[in-house]
């Protein structure tokens, strides 16, 4: 993502997590029936506007060409962020990482060793596609979770479905 557009899905975002609202219980019914039950199992823990995001997310590229295509497009929308969970990290914590992260390139022998939370809150596509790894998702899935803050070119997914999630997170 260009650091103009990363800067204001980041600000968009933090303006989205103030009020820690959770999904709509509807909402919640139907991500449970879209996911396998361990995959439902982490994603129920994560932060309440973690996973409304993740529905919001989802729900638009539900009504998308490329989900009638992908038919684990809209698992990978619901499990994009699913390595949040693991940071444990609060609202200024985010922030703080958010302030950091542009200043540390993503294969940046720093990164890598930060500690506490926000070393986490950074990693977080990678641990998160690790997760879903252990998990059993599909390779698709697992790629969007560690590739879904790189560019088009560095997509392993097809392109059509990376421009659907990309856009929907945006």
């Amino acid at each position: 993502m260009a650091p103009v557009a990363r800067t204001a899905h980041l600000i968009a975002r933090f303006v989205e997590t103030v009020p820690a609202r959770p999904p709509d219980a509807e909402d919640e019914v139907w991500a449970a029936e879209q996911l396998e039950p361990a995959e439902w199992a982490v994603w129920s823990r994560l932060a309440d506007t973690d996973r409304r995001h993740l529905v919001q997310v989802a729900r638009e590229v539900e009504n998308t060409p490329a989900a009638l295509e992908h038919r684990w497009l809209i698992r990978a929308a619901l499990l994009h962020d699913i390595g949040k969970g693991e940071a444990e990290i609060g609202v200024v914590g985010r922030v703080a990482a958010t302030l950091i992260d542009p200043l540390l390139p993503s294969s940046s022998w720093l990164r890598s060793r930060l500690k506490g939370r926000i070393g986490r809150y950074l990693r977080y596509p990678d641990s998160g596609a690790r997760l879903l790894t252990e998990l059993g998702s599909p390779p698709p899935v697992v790629a969007w979770a560690r590739e879904h803050h790189l560019g088009p070119a560095h997509w392993t997914i097809a392109h059509d479905a990376g421009v659907a999630l990309a856009h929907a997170d945006g």
